[in-house]
């Protein structure tokens, strides 16, 4: 049975990078399916784009939607990571899936974008 998992980043590269990561690992009957591709940044607080995603959650039906977001910060930044969480308890709120968060910390970006 194919899965298939939806991502929500903010930046085409973050999804990518993430994409490639786990198929580094999990490959077999699985489908990365980038969702809400033209938000970029912050406009991922907007209310369309909420609206957006559940519509494109509704029509491609992902099992799983990972919600990949930069704190902008490091791990001990409790208000920049409480705003992250926030966020993704807004976004994912109304989706029929099961949902993750990967809040991405400084030291987690590096790893991303070396493709580790």
């Amino acid at each position: 049975m194919n899965k298939v998992i939806g991502l929500v980043g903010e930046d085409p590269n973050d999804t990518t990078a993430v994409k490639n990561l786990l198929l580094q690992r999990f490959n077999k009957n699985i489908t990365y399916l980038p969702l809400i591709n033209r938000a970029r940044g912050y406009q991922l607080d907007n209310a369309r784009v909420k609206h957006a995603l559940c519509i494109e959650c509704r029509i491609k039906k992902p099992d799983i939607v990972l919600f990949i977001r930069d704190a902008d910060g490091v791990a001990t930044e409790t208000n920049a990571i409480s705003k992250c969480k926030d966020w993704f308890h807004r976004m994912s709120a109304d989706l029929k899936s099961q949902n993750i968060l990967l809040l991405n910390i400084y030291e987690l970006e590096a790893l991303i974008f070396a493709d580790i």
